[in-house]
């Protein structure tokens, strides 16, 4: 082979090359894989071939495909930096235990993605350090954004720090509002130390979060709203924070809406402070309420007591 051609031949060998690896990567991406306590982390996690780990499993998972637990066993704690499904179809224990002074899951992915958890029992012997944190980066500057975490039918409890704690950065400086979307629904979050539900948001951010069909119960604080930072919109339906350490619900500048849902029982300080607005619509049940903010009623309400400001009636819509 002369110089020329063995000059020309070596790159396009190697191009060739890096084509079939990338090629086995791409096809190893699968859209739905599996995980057994009888797999092993090794192969492409299939049906017949489970993996052992949620960890090694999203290697294997394409973005936005879906993790599906066969068995029950425990599954090791996560970080999820893309969209992805992780569910136990039922009739199963998907366990994920936090090693001391960590998370359980880590949710670290990009401002459009989509994650849902369904069906998980997140356990942190007292030593783990949030159950789900949520810590996404949301970009101030380009495009119009909007990220969705979605976490049904799970267990999440015994954390030193917060159950769920919703706390994400931003980058940039001015530019489109960008959102997440948080969504808790059919949930039991239970004896977390610092907070069973905890949204925080930056400036010149929005969040929407809906608690619906979920006890939220023994933590330090039932749900901790804080939007001196940017702006939350949190719905509160059929739910219940029932014997939490110091308050139900404590809610600063944030916007709150709740319905047929229980906070009693404390909630050893108030069951509800607020430094923002509450919505109370269609029976909520509340022990004591110390109201520095503005609270609005719909008349049909159970609200034991009353301090600071008074409580403004509104009709039903």
């Amino acid at each position: 082979m002369s110089g020329f051609l063995r000059r020309f031949a070596v790159p396009t060998m190697l191009a060739a090359a890096c084509f079939v690896i990338n090629t086995v990567s791409a096809q190893a991406q699968a859209t739905r894989t599996f995980v057994s306590g009888h797999g092993a982390d090794t192969g492409t996690c299939g049906v017949t071939s489970p993996c052992r780990s949620f960890a090694y499993a999203i290697t294997q998972t394409a973005v936005a495909g879906e993790i599906v637990v066969l068995d029950s066993a425990g599954y090791g704690p996560i970080t999820i930096t893309q969209s992805l499904t992780i569910t136990n179809p039922g009739g199963v224990e998907a366990g994920v235990t936090a090693s001391s002074g960590n998370n359980a899951v880590t949710i670290n992915a990009t401002p459009t993605s989509v994650v849902t958890l369904r069906g998980l029992t997140l356990e942190g012997g007292d030593v783990g350090s949030d159950g789900i944190s949520v810590i996404s980066t949301l970009p101030l500057s380009g495009s119009e954004t909007a990220a969705s975490v979605n976490i049904a039918a799970c267990v999440i409890k015994d954390f030193t720090g917060n159950g769920i704690n919703v706390a994400p950065s931003v980058t940039g400086t001015t530019g489109f509002l960008p959102t997440l979307n948080v969504l808790v629904t059919d949930s039991l979050v239970w004896n977390n130390q610092l907070s069973g539900i905890g949204l925080t948001m930056p400036a010149l951010t929005q969040l929407n979060a809906l608690v619906d069909r979920t006890g939220v119960d023994e933590n330090g604080t039932g749900i901790i709203v804080n939007a001196s930072g940017g702006t939350i919109r949190a719905m509160l339906s059929s739910m219940h924070a029932i014997s939490n350490a110091t308050n139900g619900i404590a809610n600063t500048e944030g916007s709150v809406v709740m319905k047929d849902s229980t906070v009693y029982f404390t909630n050893t300080t108030t069951d509800i402070v607020n430094n923002g607005t509450i919505d109370l619509y269609n029976d909520n049940t509340i022990g004591g309420l110390n109201n520095q903010g503005s609270v609005f009623s719909d008349g049909t309400n159970n609200i034991a007591s009353v301090t600071g400001n008074a409580i403004q009636k509104q009709n039903p819509q």
